[in-house]
């Protein structure tokens, strides 16, 4: 059975949606830009992706590419976006917006893949 998750991938100059299913890695949807807002602040950006997932059919996660380092959850450097990212609680203020709900699988591919950004026990995966 295909899983399906948004994908929200944020660049220097625009924020990517779509539906993806995960298990092929084949677009679901039609992709959605926004233009990153300037400054890219965490409320900002977090309005957005919520603005963005409110266009799409509700998927069981959301995978979130993010120009930054991020351990645990949370932000630790920011490119192309605004410092207020740096040290910044990423993981919990995206899935309380979303809303969506806790998962494990994030915390098993974070120790498979120590450098990937999978968030422990979280719906939302920054990448």
């Amino acid at each position: 059975m295909a899983k399906h998750y948004l994908g929200i991938d944020v660049g220097g100059s625009s924020v990517k949606a779509a539906v993806v299913d995960i298990s092929s890695g084949q677009l679901c949807s039609p992709v959605s830009r926004w233009d990153t807002p300037h400054p890219a602040t965490p409320a900002a950006l977090i309005a957005g992706f919520a603005t963005l997932a409110g266009q799409f059919p509700a998927t069981e996660r959301v995978g979130l590419a993010m120009p930054c380092v991020v351990q645990q959850g949370i932000t630790r450097t920011a490119a192309n976006i605004d410092a207020g990212w740096i040290d910044f609680a990423a993981a919990q203020a995206v899935q309380q917006r979303l809303q969506r709900p806790p998962s494990s699988r994030a915390a098993t591919q974070q120790q498979q893949q120590p450098n990937s950004v999978a968030l422990e026990r979280l719906s939302v995966e920054i990448l």
